[in-house]
């Protein structure tokens, strides 16, 4: 799978039930990414898309290989070995997270990096890595 994850710089996903992962920019960059490729969700992330994506609340054991997986609301830790890449948008803020990214990002490598202003940040940076 190719997961899509939306970080604060402490790579914090979510804080007080609340995503980190709203910005309409990013949702667009993601549709563009997974043009003509499964998205899988899970159900909390439904209100963000207005494309077909497949949901289920075991989206993340579900995907399959080159299938993208928007994750927002739990620790990536337990599918590592299932991750053929992550791309990750950073929002350079931070926030009181109660659901981080789980992953040592030391054991990735970084191959590709894009900053660009988003719709509610004026600097999101976009960083791909794969093992």
């Amino acid at each position: 799978m190719i997961a899509i994850v939306c970080l604060d710089d402490r790579e914090g996903m979510m804080f007080q039930h609340r995503r980190v992962s709203s910005d309409r920019t990013v949702i667009a960059k993601v549709e563009e990414l997974c043009q003509n490729r499964t998205l899988w969700i899970h159900p909390c992330s439904q209100g963000l898309f207005a494309f077909p994506v497949q949901m289920d609340e075991a989206f993340l054991s579900k995907a399959a290989q080159g299938d993208f997986c928007f994750v927002e609301n739990q620790s990536l830790k337990p599918y590592e070995d299932s991750i053929e890449s992550l791309i990750i948008f950073w929002w350079n803020r931070k926030y009181p997270a109660d659901v981080h990214l789980g992953l040592d990002l030391k054991e990735w490598k970084r191959i590709a990096t894009e900053e660009f202003a988003g719709y509610s940040h004026e600097k999101i940076t976009k960083e791909v890595y794969q093992r």
